[in-house]
């Protein structure tokens, strides 16, 4: 019904279609015509300020027959838009226009699909195409309409606020374009066809869809990473107030907002807000396009308990700064690329801004605060010159809540490796495994893990079975992740999912490092060896930027430590990308931190000489030897169960006997090496070599065959290339010894030779 609603032609009368828009669930207002504001039927707010009508039409929103035809007859035959309120209608849309956007919505779309992203463009085409802001801005994109599960309900106190997709991608460069996709929900409004904006209108394209997992998900983590900003963002106000911190307040007191915003390169607009504080364009922005932010003062009758905040409209502003409300600090903090939850940054600011902070004897209530969060406490003395320790401790004063200690050599307890993969993968680190999507590293990850369950893997944990925890978001428990630890013959009993859950009784994925503590106790709880974690990216918190070294870290060093406390390994799936790079260590996305915190990389890849074989190798190996075997395997298909709804199928991981003797980054040097007309040499070559072995027998020895091979034009290389193509075997026979090559299923017919007597 809501696509039938939205494909009403234009020369519908307006309040008919925005009836049909109401009793499809829409909740609909009126717009201006050939804009995106609200208009207000009912000219009920002035701006006693400037004397101006506001656009408050939004406000009178409705799903009510009687309402919205009232409120759009109105205007009488006048043309209008229509928006749609998103939370009364229980609708969540996805807003990519330009190309870049629309790259990473198909590409986030692949990422939790599995299908292919050109495939996904015409499989999943927008539900509405929206007019560009100039020609050609606006190439294959517009609006996606998810409509949100019947029973699902969005947190009450979430707003405003945008996911951005990729969820683990970058944030832009201040005055750069946002190339991300944007889901919109909560309280946001869409203006909906038939509307029509002066450069172009808005059509139906596809339909409306019920929002997948992938979406509900990605709000619900989002959510949780707001909520834990304000929580940490209360504490830090409620450790200030309880340590008689009053510099910071002062200063954003008698600090107006054009001071801050100005050298950013902020532009204030003539209309102020309702309130009387003044607005604001982003860098780059016209005047005349829409408000993107208000910077409230001290005082403000929004919040008159604030000393000023700023609200960003702007979704591209609320990318750059991280959020969509900052204190006066925390844009100053965030223009200079700051981490206003670093206490040395927080210091480096203060000292920028000449704020010097006085310290007062602490109420019991200030005093608790300050050490729950490991500050030390104390206080002024009559003598402006001395320090005193608060209760007597001494009388040095230390640098604000942190203090070096220093421990001999000699008092650390040295320990050896304890391996959970012999050689490989050492108990209590983290150990990453690289690969491009599809290649096989997940069903790798996953036999490894239900080996382990079985008491199957070399190393500490040999005959003796553990327990496992798995945390994977992407991937379907019930169609992908239960039938390949079936497939692999895992003790299910053994296998646990991570879940985690609000205190509002909310079920969120797990965020690193704000869920360290509880995996901890969830390894100690089932005596896990293993916890494994697909994809690593989509684990770290969504406000650190995992393309960022100092970011990654703050996430990983705590895993690690965590890991290290609890014996258990923890092993990351992460993505190689697409470049022309030749190792695996500098070909895996995101920031080189994620490597150089692991301890173990190890690498999934196609096998250049037959691809349906895979490489497993290591690349990195800090606490073993580096020349590890690469070895090989298949993924063939397997049925391991059968269901009232049909047969399930999942890949099968199969060893090969064949062991390569090349590293993976030797191979990856090689494959790139080899354009298209080596390639073609190495098909010739191998039609060759079959041709040359089937007329001598199937066997021959490998220098009569080199020596053939050579009169042919056909190079050593080559022909080993050709060789493992077509699954030639090498083997040495005789005395003395001499090499053969053979077809598969042949055995070299050697001749008796006569020794000397």
């Amino acid at each position: 019904m809501v696509a039938e609603a939205l494909s009403a032609p234009r020369d519908q009368r307006a309040s008919e279609t925005a009836v049909s828009m109401a009793e499809a669930g829409l909740c609909v207002f009126p717009v201006d015509y050939l804009s995106k504001l609200p208009a207000c039927p009912y000219d009920c707010v002035v701006n006693p300020r400037t004397g101006k009508r506001e656009n408050c039409g939004r406000l009178h929103a409705s799903t009510g027959r009687d309402v919205v035809r009232k409120m759009f007859e109105h205007f009488g035959d006048a043309e209008i838009n229509f928006g749609i309120d998103l939370r009364r209608s229980r609708l969540v849309v996805c807003d990519a226009d330009t190309p870049g956007q629309v790259e990473s919505f198909y590409d986030h779309l692949k990422q939790v699909s599995g299908v292919d992203a050109e495939a996904l463009r015409s499989l999943c085409l927008p539900t509405v195409l929206t007019p560009g802001l100039e020609s050609g801005r606006h190439k294959d994109g517009g609006h996606w309409y998810y409509v949100l599960p019947d029973g699902y309900e969005l947190p009450s106190s979430i707003d405003n606020t945008a996911v951005y997709l990729p969820l683990d991608g970058r944030r832009p460069e201040k005055g750069q374009p946002d190339h991300r996709a944007v889901l919109m929900y909560g309280d946001f409004y869409v203006v909906a066809p038939p509307s029509v904006r002066q450069e172009g209108s808005y059509e139906l394209r596809s339909a409306v869809r019920v929002a997948p997992h992938w979406v509900t998900h990605a709000i619900e983590r989002t959510y949780q990473a707001k909520r834990e900003r304000n929580e940490r963002t209360k504490e830090r106000a409620a450790l200030s107030e309880g340590r008689g911190l009053s510099a910071v307040k002062a200063w954003a007191s008698n600090t107006r907002w054009d001071e801050l915003m100005k050298p950013e390169g902020w532009s204030p607009r003539e209309d102020l807000e309702s309130c009387g504080c003044p607005t604001w364009m982003r860098p780059g922005d016209d005047l005349t396009a829409d408000k993107s932010a208000v910077g409230h003062e001290s005082g403000c009758e929004f919040k008159p308990d604030t000393d000023g905040w700023v609200h960003f409209w702007s979704a591209t502003a609320e990318a750059w700064y991280g959020c969509n409300d900052l204190s006066k600090m925390d844009f100053y903090m965030a223009s200079k690329e700051l981490d206003r939850d670093n206490p040395v940054h927080v210091q480096l600011a203060k000292s920028e801004l000449g704020i010097t902070e006085t310290y007062g004897l602490l109420s019991p209530e200030g005093k608790a605060l300050g050490e729950a969060a490991g500050a030390e406490v104390l206080a002024v003395t009559d003598n402006p010159g001395s320090v005193a320790a608060a209760d007597g401790v001494g009388t040095e004063r230390r640098n604000g809540r942190r203090t070096v200690s220093l421990t001999s050599a000699a008092e650390i307890k040295i320990r050896p490796v304890h391996w959970t993969w012999a050689g490989r993968l050492a108990a209590g680190t983290l150990g990453l495994i690289g690969g491009r999507e599809g290649v096989g590293k997940s069903t790798w990850s996953y036999q490894f893990a239900a080996d382990l369950t079985r008491g199957r893997v070399e190393g500490v944990h040999c005959g003796v079975p553990k327990s496992v925890i798995i945390v994977a978001t992407e991937d379907s428990w019930e169609h992908t992740i239960a039938p390949r630890l079936m497939a692999a013959e895992a003790d299910l009993e053994r296998v646990f999912r991570a879940d985690v859950t609000t205190k509002e009784g909310l079920r969120c994925a797990l965020s690193l490092p704000d869920d360290i503590r509880g995996v901890c106790d969830a390894v100690r709880e089932v005596d896990a060896a293993l916890i494994l974690l697909d994809p690593l990216l989509s684990r770290v918190d969504p406000g650190l930027d995992t393309h960022k070294d100092a970011d990654v870290r703050r996430a990983l060093e705590p895993l690690v430590e965590m890991a290290d406390e609890c014996g258990a390994a923890v092993l990351g799936l992460i993505h190689l990308n697409k470049s022309t790079k030749v190792d695996v260590v500098t070909s895996m996305m995101a920031s080189r931190a994620f490597a150089a915190v692991a301890r173990s990389v190890f690498a999934v890849i196609k096998d250049p000489d037959d691809e349906s074989v895979r490489l497993l190798g290591q690349p990195k190996n800090n606490l073993g030897r580096d020349a590890q075997p690469t070895l090989k395997f298949k993924i063939e298909s397997t049925q391991v169960a059968m269901t009232e709804e049909g047969p399930v199928l999942t890949g099968q991981l199969q060893w090969l006997d064949e062991i390569e003797s090349r590293s993976i980054d030797e191979v990856m040097r090689e494959a790139a090496s080899q354009d298209e007309d080596g390639r073609n040499r190495t098909v010739e070559a191998a039609e060759w070599l079959e041709d040359f072995l089937h007329s001598v027998g199937g066997s021959a020895a490998s220098s009569d065959v080199k020596q053939a091979g050579d009169a042919e034009g056909h190079s050593m290389s080559t022909l080993q290339r050709a060789r493992k193509r077509i699954k030639v075997t090498s083997e040495s026979v005789g005395f003395p010894s001499r090499s053969y090559w053979s077809l598969p299923g042949t055995k070299p017919q050697v001749e008796p030779s006569c020794s000397k007597s």
